[in-house]
């Protein structure tokens, strides 16, 4: 959350991925890898804002810090559900991500606590998250008020989700503008969802469409496909196809299933950019063997009703 579709969250292959799952999951998701070091992702600078920055209430070391953030990284490397139980590096990413938490780690507890509670790469267990989001709520808040982006984000989850406390819509949105305002991208995403649904402040579509493109600037892919879908509806902003599928592009080209589902769409019946349905089917399938169900929905009904050519896709599984 690492949604809104949070995360500090987020890429989570929910359970009801045909819904709005942003809502479902409290506008925090997931990180995103954009390199390796030694076997493990790091993070982009301009998006991660601070993660060499942890306050001293912490009490967390510099490189703790970013082993955590790593290891949740990680988790991202496996793009295909069905790989996963027998992909040895996503299972030591898991032991990894659950061995720091059980070991006391700030943000491994954090990290372990919003994936029980939205039920992402563990089987979900929200009393379990609890106790872990118990466990760091006041170091986390200490951090917040401090001026931490990251705790900022990380709180306004609590806030949004009444992890532990009482639920209070209103100070979760402050809690995502300040780390916004601070360039924190995933905050800028979640901020935006606020301001779109007027969740915990009055709606205002200009000022999420101005959110979501700083964090889609930014290399969020969530911002990405957000302002593709402010720029595709004229949400906020000036309507523009052509911008709205390069954002669904470069969400895409990350390996998020929602991005790759909108950017298959535009090939399909070409919104933006020329029609070119057989590369709509392979991004349609990238999405789907994400778990996302609307993805497969265009394989089926799109595809085969249209009697489009699947050998060689792989659609046996659909």
């Amino acid at each position: 959350m690492k949604g809104m579709e949070q995360t500090s969250a987020s890429l989570q292959r929910e359970k009801s991925r045909n819904t709005d799952t942003t809502k479902q999951q409290g506008y925090c998701y997931e990180y995103i890898d954009t390199g390796k070091v030694e076997g493990l992702p790091v993070q982009d600078s301009r998006y991660y804002i601070n993660k060499e920055d942890t306050c001293a209430s912490l009490e967390q070391t510099r490189t703790t810090h970013c082993i955590a953030e790593n290891v949740a990284s990680s988790l991202f490397c496996t793009l295909f559900p069905q790989l996963r139980e027998g992909n040895r590096k996503f299972k030591d990413a898991c032991h990894q991500l659950k061995e720091l938490a059980e070991n006391g780690d700030t943000f491994g507890q954090y990290y372990y606590a919003e994936y029980l509670w939205n039920g992402k790469f563990f089987e979900q267990n929200r009393d379990l998250a609890l106790i872990y989001f118990d466990n760091v709520r006041e170091e986390i808040k200490t951090a917040a008020r401090q001026g931490d982006a990251f705790a900022q984000c990380c709180y306004a989850f609590y806030l949004l989700n009444g992890c532990g406390i009482d639920k209070s819509l209103r100070r979760a949105a402050k809690y995502y503008k300040r780390s916004a305002d601070q360039g924190y991208g995933l905050a800028q995403y979640n901020y935006a969802m606020c301001l779109k649904d007027g969740i915990g402040i009055t709606a205002n579509a200009e000022l999420s469409a101005h959110y979501s493109k700083l964090s889609a600037d930014q290399g969020c892919e969530y911002g990405q496909v957000s302002y593709g879908l402010c720029l595709q509806n004229g949400l906020g902003t000036r309507k523009d196809d052509t911008m709205a599928a390069h954002y669904y592009k470069l969400a895409a080209d990350q390996g998020y299933a929602v991005g790759q589902r909108m950017y298959g769409i535009c090939l399909f019946d070409g919104i933006g950019v020329a029609v070119d349905r057989e590369k709509a089917v392979e991004y349609f399938i990238c999405a789907a063997e994400q778990d996302d169900a609307i993805a497969a929905c265009h394989i089926v009904g799109c595809c085969y009703d249209r009697n489009m050519n699947m050998d060689g896709y792989g659609t046996q599984a659909y």
